[in-house]
């Protein structure tokens, strides 16, 4: 019996392989790490590998997207996988080395962990998993325009923060389901705040976390190690259900990778972003 390979898009960001009526196989593109870049996430049905629909849905994105002026691809995949190998052999090549680490309730050291939650007298502490408070939203949006310091030699593109896309952002959250637990730390000299840290909680017993960010000026202070601790002792409090945390890190990001070590972090994953060119 012959069976029908169809390809649809679903909408600017979404496609789907059927074979016949059955969806064996989808992918889903972001933003990049360049304007003219796009992250994709494909996945196929593990009984249907192997047989060139990997390879099918990719080129027919690949198509579809150079009509829209974007030159590379990229995606995450975990080292040794068959993530990897399909990367590979498309042609793609590693673009940044990431590791991806866990931190688990069970094995938390709390006595350190409150250690490096102290703060000195002029920064105060502040957590919120809705929407930002009024007066700390235009400080939170200067600092989130500073994630692209990160050391990555493909940092995620960053949009020019304001309280416009704050807003909006906070709104499409609430929409989709998902619970973003935010900590920032305010100068209490100047009422603005000048570091913050994210985690997402993404399933009943996981948690994701985010970007951690310190303003320009106050680096080099402890700020990321301590406005990170105060978040993980708050999260785990007030969601007694999360019992692991984990964290994505560029191997280039030795600061951040050392504090992440330090709040009891362990490396479990190694990982890399592929970058394909279309060219």
């Amino acid at each position: 019996m012959e069976h029908e390979w169809i390809v649809k898009r679903i909408n600017l960001c979404t496609w789907e392989f059927l074979i016949n009526t059955q969806v064996v196989a989808a992918a889903k593109i972001a933003v990049g790490s360049q304007e003219n870049a796009r992250y994709v996430r494909l996945q196929v049905d593990p009984h249907f590998r192997r047989i060139g629909i990997g390879t099918k849905l990719l080129t027919i994105i690949i198509d579809d997207l150079r009509t829209e002026d974007v030159k590379v691809l990229e995606a995450v995949v975990q080292v040794g996988s068959e993530g990897e190998y399909f990367a590979l052999k498309t042609g793609a090549v590693v673009g940044d080395e990431l590791e991806m680490s866990v931190l688990n309730r069970d094995a938390l050291d709390y006595k350190k962990l409150t250690s490096y939650a102290l703060l000195e007298p002029n920064y105060r502490f502040h957590c919120w998993n809705a929407a930002v408070p009024e007066e700390y939203v235009d400080s939170y949006a200067r600092v989130k325009r500073f994630i692209s310091d990160a050391p990555n030699r493909f940092p995620p593109s960053v949009p020019l923060w304001n309280k416009e896309l704050i807003r909006n952002n906070e709104k499409h959250r609430q929409a989709s389901g998902k619970m973003l637990w935010v900590g920032a730390l305010e100068d209490k000299r100047n009422k603005q705040i000048i570091a913050f840290s994210e985690i997402e909680v993404t399933g009943e017993e996981e948690a994701s976390q985010e970007d951690t960010v310190v303003l320009p000026g106050y680096r080099r202070k402890g700020l990321a190690r301590a406005v990170k601790a105060n978040l993980i002792a708050e999260l785990l409090i007030e969601c007694p259900h999360v019992n692991q945390i984990t964290v994505t890190t560029a191997l280039k990001n030795i600061g951040m990778r050392t504090v992440n070590q330090q709040l009891g972090f362990q490396v479990e994953i190694k990982r890399n972003l592929m970058r394909l060119s279309m060219d």
